[in-house]
Parts: C-alpha cells; sequence; structure tokens
C-alpha cells in the first residue's frame, strides 16, 4: 500500500488493508500477543457498530446512506409470509448492513440532534472529506500506519463523531481516557500531517448521547491530551518494531504480583 489518501475506499477494505491502525495500537498496549490475536478476528457487526456506522453516514454523508445501509421490515418471521418477504429483502439489501427499525430510530435520531445545534452543525457542515483513509509511513521507524477520519475539513480539523452514555465534557472526559481517544487524537493528527504537509489546527470531538434526549457536546482535544497522545503513540510504534523485528510477540508478564484491592474500592 503506497502512503497517500484514498477516497471512496470502503471501510471493509480498509480494515482489510495493511498498517498498523489506532485500534491495533490498543490492542498493542494490551500485550503483543492480544495484536496478533486481534490480526485474526473477524470484525463482528454489533449493534453499537451498526448504529455509530449509520449514524456516522446520516450526519456526514446522508445522499449516500442507502446506498450502505438497508433498514429492515417490521414483519413477523415465524410465519410464511413474513419470511418471504424477509427473504426477499436480504436479497435485495445484499452487501448492504441491515438495521433493525430501533436501530435506525436511534441513529436518525442522534444525526438530526447534531444537525439542529449550531455549534456541532458548524464542526460538520463546512467543506471537507468524510471517511477518508490515510496510509503513511513513520518518519523515524518507518512502520507502515493508516487512519480513518470521520471528517476532515479543508480548513485543517478533524472532526470525529462519538456516541456516549453522557455528553457532558467532565463525563465524557472519563470515556476519551477509557477508549484512548487521546491516542486517536494525536495519531490521527500525524497522519493528516504526515500525507498533506499541512498543520492541523485542532482535532475535535462531537459527543451525541445514545438515548433522548440525544444532548450533543464539541470538545477539542488540548495540548495536555495530544502530548500524552504522542507519547503513547511513540511507545506503541517502538514496542511493534521491535516485535516485528525479532519475530516475536510476547503476552502479558507472567509474573505474580500480590494483588491489592482497587483504590476506587477503598
Amino acid at each position: 500500500m503506497q502512503p497517500g489518501i484514498y477516497k471512496g475506499m470502503s471501510n471493509r477494505d480498509y480494515h482489510a488493508g495493511p498498517g498498523l491502525s489506532k485500534s491495533g495500537m490498543d490492542r498493542l498496549a494490551i500485550s503483543p500477543e492480544h495484536y496478533q490475536s486481534y490480526l485474526k478476528e473477524e470484525r463482528e457487526a454489533t449493534k453499537a457498530l451498526r448504529v455509530g456506522s449509520a449514524l456516522h453516514k446520516l450526519a456526514l454523508e446522508p445522499d449516500t446512506f442507502s446506498a450502505e445501509f438497508a433498514v429492515a421490515p417490521d414483519v413477523d418471521r415465524r410465519t410464511k409470509d413474513g419470511k418471504a418477504e424477509y427473504a426477499a429483502f436480504e436479497i435485495k439489501s445484499a452487501g448492504k448492513t441491515i438495521l433493525s427499525a430501533d436501530e435506525y430510530a436511534d441513529a436518525i435520531a442522534m444525526a438530526d440532534s447534531i444537525r439542529r445545534r449550531k455549534l456541532s452543525y458548524s464542526a460538520i457542515s463546512a467543506p471537507g472529506d468524510a471517511e477518508i483513509s490515510l496510509f503513511w509511513k513513520d518518519a523515524s521507524l518507518g512502520t507502515l500506519c493508516k487512519c480513518r477520519p470521520d471528517y476532515l475539513r479543508k480548513d485543517n480539523y478533524i472532526i470525529d463523531l462519538k456516541t456516549t452514555e453522557d455528553a457532558r465534557p467532565e463525563h465524557f472526559a472519563r470515556s476519551a481516557e477509557s477508549y484512548r481517544y487521546y491516542v486517536q487524537a494525536a495519531f490521527y493528527m500525524q497522519g493528516v500531517e504526515a500525507v498533506t504537509g499541512e498543520t492541523v489546527r485542532d482535532f475535535i470531538f462531537v459527543a451525541v448521547e445514545k438515548k433522548p434526549p440525544y444532548a450533543v457536546s464539541v470538545c477539542f482535544a488540548d495540548e495536555e491530551m495530544i502530548q500524552a497522545g504522542n507519547e503513547e503513540v511513540r511507545r506503541c510504534l517502538t514496542l511493534y518494531e521491535e516485535c516485528r523485528l525479532t519475530g516475536t510477540w510476547p503476552g502479558l508478564d507472567e509474573m505474580p504480583i500480590r494483588l491489592s484491592r482497587p483504590r476506587w474500592a477503598v
């Protein structure tokens, strides 16, 4: 895979392609053995992934939604007529992601919530490209890396849509830490700058709640977050190259340790 920007690449082809991604680094951070297992995993289309993907399409590229998604009919598949109708639907929707009526309703509600609020709508309505795939080689280690920003604006802002249980910034910050969004922000900024040669102005999270009222917050990754992300990216890339060169992918440390109750429990 040659470094560059690939527009129109499907999500499936992106994930199947070479290169170290943020998701891969998350598994590598647990252990190199976990990363090797990750490479062999089948990507299960869970409800969260289906709804999240539908949200991205409805919020950023609504005109192409029907080309990739189909909403299942509300039929009783225990009956002969219901089975026949659903079978016909599956044939017609071959190759598309199938959403239940409830999943579609949630995705529509979240997308509408983002688009009707002035600040979040302004974040995604500026000229730019949605769901493009970037591949680049790390300047110091030569590692092939890849990322797929939700929305890369022409004015060099990266927009990332996140679903969350609680969109209040102080609560979303906990999710950002748990899911290592700081690593994603730094890694994506590195990728965009490596491929375009231009400085990214900011990485912006648009967080929308999964349930009514589908509240939305807009948060910028601050300098401390980006610095921490850059350090973790460097650690993961170095570990990856060490494992690749030696051909060994160790698991968790097998030395026994004394287990204590966590601080929060005490």
